[in-house]
């Protein structure tokens, strides 16, 4: 599956049963992820734009990509707040 990240522009591969946080940083995101990936921290959150996640999210939505995993191709877009940079 693909995701598109606005707003780099950038297209990343994301494996199955792999969640939004992880296919960032393979794809060479820098993350935040202060709370190791447990949803506790919100600085990985972003905005779901297009496409089917799970756990089940409305379009658009604020979602914490350590703990969302696409079900299909997705775009989300990096809120200006955000701590998540292109390398």
């Amino acid at each position: 599956m693909k995701a598109v990240i606005e707003p780099f522009g950038k297209e990343i591969e994301i494996k199955e049963n792999e969640t939004i946080l992880s296919s960032m940083i393979n794809a060479g995101l820098s993350v935040p992820a202060s709370c190791g990936g447990n949803g506790s921290c919100g600085r990985c959150m972003v905005i779901l734009v297009d496409g089917c996640v799970f756990p089940p999210a409305e379009i658009p939505s604020f979602v914490f990509a350590c703990q969302t995993k696409p079900e299909t191709g997705i775009r989300i877009k990096i809120p200006l707040s955000s701590h998540i940079h292109s390398r």
